[in-house]
C-alpha cells in the first residue's frame, strides 16, 4: 500500500525539481551606445574635447595608441551576443582624421527593441 502512494509522490517531486532547473538569462548592456544622429555630426578636424562632448567618454582610450578612441557597445543575453558595435575615432595632429563604424544599427534599432524583440532561448 505504501509503495503505491510513494510512486506518485516521487514523480511529483521529480517534476517539481526539474521545473526549478530552467535558467533565466539576464540581458546585459555594456559600453557606449553611439546614437546615429550624434555620429553624423562628427567631422574630420574636430578636437578631442569636441568628440568627447558629442559622443561621450570612450570606453577604451589606450596609453599605447593615444590617437585612437574606441566606443564599444554590446547587448548580451547569457552567452548569446544580440548586438555588438564598435566606433573607432582616429586622431592625427590633435584632430579627427577618420572614423570607423563596424556593424552600424538599422534605422529602427534601439536598446528597447533589441531587448524586447529578441526571443528567449
Amino acid at each position: 500500500m505504501r509503495l503505491h502512494l510513494l510512486r506518485p509522490a516521487s514523480i511529483f517531486l521529480c517534476i517539481l525539481t526539474l521545473a526549478g532547473c530552467s535558467t533565466y538569462r539576464v540581458t546585459v548592456t555594456q559600453g557606449n551606445m553611439v546614437k546615429p544622429d550624434r555620429l553624423a555630426q562628427l567631422e574630420n578636424g574636430m578636437s578631442p574635447a569636441q568628440v568627447e562632448y558629442l559622443l561621450g567618454t570612450p570606453l577604451l582610450r589606450s596609453a599605447i595608441a593615444p590617437d585612437r578612441w574606441d566606443y564599444v557597445f554590446k547587448i548580451q543575453r547569457g552567452d548569446d551576443v544580440l548586438r555588438e558595435r564598435r566606433v573607432t575615432v582616429f586622431f592625427k595632429d590633435g584632430v579627427v582624421a577618420s572614423v570607423e563604424d563596424t556593424n552600424p544599427p538599422k534605422s529602427a534599432d534601439s536598446i528597447e527593441t533589441l531587448e524586447s524583440d529578441t526571443p528567449l532561448s
